[in-house]
């Protein structure tokens, strides 16, 4: 994860998914929260203002910002021709952010007195207001559809809400509308912006052809208050182990609800294995685009799932916690993790201090909680799982293709 001004976590030559949408005569935009790093000016002691390009940051870079000067390698490096919306919804500084600077100079200052409420301590523009930064962005990205509806361009739109992150601040319309809690209230104002989304693609005639994706990045926080679900009988989780940030199930299974009227029939539903970085390769799929062999590495086309086809797209996928230090790998219904617990470090060091194995291994057709470690009883598996996480780190890729670098260095897998 980036802290405060945190620098890009993609590299300036890698190929995005609107960078190679844009190649193919798409306008592009980004509206919402973009949180993977960009390149603050920070003015240091001696008065000399310094940008570091790329690198992942987990804690705060020294220097003040400069809000006056642009805003180096964001969005509209990385692929989008439009970009409207705030770094993080929680993280200072409290203004927004269109293309590359500030729209408005942020010379007051947020308390921070709770971040879930109303964000952590730092700079912030004058009358922001938490409760409006949704329907801000629900009104830009409106405008933006009624603007492609009258060009006929070819569009894609990234609309990465910041609800349901924290600050929870459902605006005035949704205030205790859903009579169970303010999380609950921000989560009907998130609908209630899909379903505006789908108004303005039928009200401009795009809505036959356009490919229409909602899902999220990561299960349910564990920040967010979960006992005013648990009263009415919902499990935010369902019957998944752990949230956000971890390596278990609840942390990675997520909806992904997908409208294409000119293609996907209604009504339909699929359990196979995708995850969301295969729209890369699906959208590659649909323009019949050859990507290069550095770009897309992991990504698979799910294209023929839209079209009917009953086959499994992706025979597995890898998944990392949040702190990038260990894997998992998903095959068919088995999962084999890379450390003891959910994922984090001290965690880890925790469970393995009381005796519990370093792997883990579940079916989880079987027992999607997570609940009984079964490595010791299937070997066999547990050793395949392992070849096939090791060789896809050691080829840097997990589809066919030419040996590719990793981002970062792995450390070996633990022995079982």
């Amino acid at each position: 994860m980036l802290w405060f001004y945190g620098s890009p976590l993609i590299s300036a030559d890698r190929l995005t998914l609107p960078g190679m949408l844009r190649q193919q005569g798409y306008q592009t935009a980004c509206i919402g929260k973009w949180h993977l790093g960009m390149d603050w000016p920070l003015r240091q002691a001696n008065g000399e203002v310094t940008r570091v390009p790329t690198g992942n940051f987990l804690r705060q870079r020294g220097g003040k910002p400069v809000f006056s000067e642009p805003i180096n390698h964001g969005p509209t490096t990385r692929g989008f021709d439009y970009y409207f919306g705030v770094d993080v919804p929680n993280f200072p500084p409290y203004a927004f952010i269109e293309n590359d600077r500030l729209i408005a100079d942020p010379v007051d200052h947020n308390p921070g007195e709770d971040h879930n409420v109303c964000g952590y301590p730092g700079p912030m523009a004058l009358g922001w207001r938490f409760d409006q930064t949704v329907p801000t962005l629900a009104g830009k990205a409106e405008e933006y559809l009624v603007q492609r509806a009258q060009d006929k361009k070819p569009f894609f739109l990234y609309l990465p809400l910041t609800s349901i992150h924290e600050p929870i601040a459902p605006s005035a319309p949704f205030v205790g509308k859903s009579g169970i809690s303010p999380v609950a209230d921000f989560i009907m104002e998130t609908d209630a912006v899909v379903g505006r989304m789908m108004a303005a693609l039928e009200k401009g005639g795009l809505a036959e052809n356009t490919l229409l994706v909602f899902t999220s990045d990561n299960g349910h926080s564990g920040w967010t208050d979960e006992k005013p679900f648990q009263k009415v009988g919902h499990r935010v989780g369902g019957p998944y182990r752990g949230g956000k940030g971890n390596i278990s199930e609840g942390g990675h299974r997520v909806p992904m609800v997908i409208r294409w009227p000119a293609v996907v029939k209604p009504g339909g539903c699929c359990d196979h294995l995708i995850c969301a970085g295969d729209l890369m390769a699906t959208s590659a799929d649909l323009l019949r685009v050859n990507l290069p062999d550095n770009a897309a590495e992991d990504s698979v086309s799910f294209l023929p799932l839209l079209r009917g086809d009953t086959s499994p797209s992706r025979q597995d996928l890898v998944l990392q916690c949040m702190t990038g230090r260990f894997l998992a790998i998903r095959s068919g219904d088995w999962k084999l993790i890379t450390c003891a617990g959910n994922g984090y470090v001290n965690e880890h060091e925790s469970a393995v201090a009381r005796g519990l194995p370093p792997i883990q291994l579940y079916n989880v057709a079987d027992d999607p909680a997570e609940a009984k470690n079964i490595q010791a009883q299937h070997p066999e598996i547990v050793q395949r799982l392992r070849a096939q996480l090791e060789k896809y780190i050691s080829e840097g890729r997990s589809t066919p293709g030419p040996v590719q670098l990793n981002d970062i260095t792995l450390e070996g897998l633990p022995s079982s």
